[in-house]
């Protein structure tokens, strides 16, 4: 077949061209998204790579992954023993992709190990594509239908997969929802305290979208253990992943029963995620689950790119990286309450600064034309003491893999500042917007990239 040579322009060029105009909005807008990164060159090379040829349905064999990590590099040495012994994979194929799954499962154990547990007794899942499918994975894997989940509500930060009324975990488990307290200005741990006197629910949920601060992963441990012993965790580190990783946010490994994330937002890897555990008998469980129960073959170019995420996530340069992407936020956090911006909470200790707009104008029309002015952020709602606003959530991350100097988070801070009230006072200048916006851009998308 003449395709198999060919090449995208050659084959699709109307797809050939769709590419290259992203490329272009890609290095024209400012992204402010917190949900997402700047995929590194080297993850992109291997997830567009001969690996995608390979159907790795079933797991790796014992032989392999009870091995350690500078035993893994030796790859003719692997290949030995998968002549001796084989595995039990339904395809003949998997002998590099066994290495490279068992890569991915002992690197991110070694970028989550901390003081509570070591690299050799955690157990990950890395055949999961997406965070939303780790959760749904999670409920089926350890719950049964009917069961009660106790999650922080989706507009006091939650996410739609912790059992919002529009996703289907509601139409499974009774969910009830734990708050944020403005007055405390947390989560409201007390009122978890009395959910799990109450309610006494099979799981319990930590983590969302939207809420800014540090989870005090102890102590929602020591509340279960003392009320409802028989509740399991599972703190959802999606977004804060990265932030976990360069140990600027507080680790759930070895606190929680369980752990579901995604690499592509703070972690700054590839479209793939991954369900962690230090309980041998719940990796068990989820293994199943996994396969064959709900997944046939993984996506071994997601975990290909796993494993080469992780082990960026071990160098120095990029824990500097996280530290980094925290101390921009908490900036950028300071200057717009400087500059009578009201900031929910008044502070962040993670990778988003959350903008209370009740004063400005309606969510949608802010972040349309926050994107006619070239930079981009989410609509959400936000808590405070009077009940939900609208509000947007702004992102550090992109901004920060690029090195973005202080003087620019600065201006950045004074240039939303300056379309909110525009907004506000309905006179939006997009010459001057987009022009101090294009400024930035130039100063800090570095063209090697793109």
């Amino acid at each position: 077949m003449k395709n198999l040579y060919k090449d995208l322009k050659e084959t699709d060029l109307l797809m050939y061209n769709l590419l290259k105009r992203e490329e272009d909005r890609q290095k024209s807008k400012l992204l402010l998204n917190a949900a997402t990164s700047f995929t590194p060159k080297s993850i992109l090379e291997i997830q567009g790579s001969m690996f995608d040829n390979i159907d790795a349905e079933g797991y790796i064999p014992d032989y392999i992954s009870n091995q350690e990590l500078d035993e893994l590099e030796d790859i003719d040495k692997q290949i030995e023993l998968y002549n001796q012994y084989k595995d039990e994979r339904c395809n003949k194929c998997c002998e590099y992709a066994n290495i490279v799954e068992a890569l991915a499962q002992k690197r991110l154990a070694k970028v989550f190990e901390n003081e509570n547990v070591k690299a050799k007794d955690i157990f990950i899942n890395v055949q999961i594509p997406t965070g939303a499918i780790a959760n749904l994975l999670v409920y089926t894997a350890l719950l049964k239908k009917g069961d009660t989940i106790c999650s922080l509500g989706i507009n006091d930060g939650g996410h739609t997969t912790h059992g919002d009324i529009e996703h289907k975990s509601s139409e499974d488990y009774k969910v009830i929802n734990y708050h944020i307290s403005m007055e405390k200005n947390d989560i409201d741990y007390d009122e978890i305290k009395e959910l799990l006197i109450k309610y006494k629910p099979q799981l319990l949920i930590a983590g969302g979208t939207t809420f800014p601060l540090n989870i005090d992963w102890q102590r929602l441990r020591n509340l279960i253990d003392e009320y409802s012993k028989n509740t399991l965790l599972l703190a959802d580190i999606a977004h804060t992943a990265g932030l976990v990783a360069g140990k600027v946010f507080n680790n759930p490994i070895g606190i929680a029963d369980v752990t579901s994330l995604v690499a592509y937002k703070t972690f700054c890897g590839p479209r793939a995620g991954a369900l962690i555990t230090t309980n041998k008998e719940i990796s068990k469980k989820i293994d199943e689950t996994v396969f064959p129960k709900i997944m046939g073959s993984p996506l071994l170019l997601g975990i290909s790119a796993l494993a080469v995420s992780a082990k960026i996530a071990l160098t120095d340069e990029y824990k500097q990286m996280q530290h980094n992407i925290v101390k921009n936020s908490r900036l950028l956090c300071s200057e717009l309450l400087e500059l009578d911006v009201p900031v929910v909470y008044g502070k962040t200790d993670s990778h988003i600064v959350l903008i209370d707009c009740q004063k400005y104008g309606k969510t949608e029309e802010i972040i349309n034309i926050l994107e006619d002015c070239d930079i981009l952020v989410s609509g959400c709602k936000v808590p405070s003491k009077d009940g939900y606003h609208e509000g947007i959530r702004v992102g550090t991350t992109c901004i920060t893999e690029f090195n973005i100097s202080e003087d620019n988070v600065k201006l950045i801070a004074k240039i939303i500042a300056r379309i909110l009230n525009q907004i506000k006072n309905k006179e939006v200048d997009y010459t001057l917007n987009k022009r101090d916006v294009a400024f930035i851009i130039k100063e800090v998308f570095g063209n090697e990239y793109f």
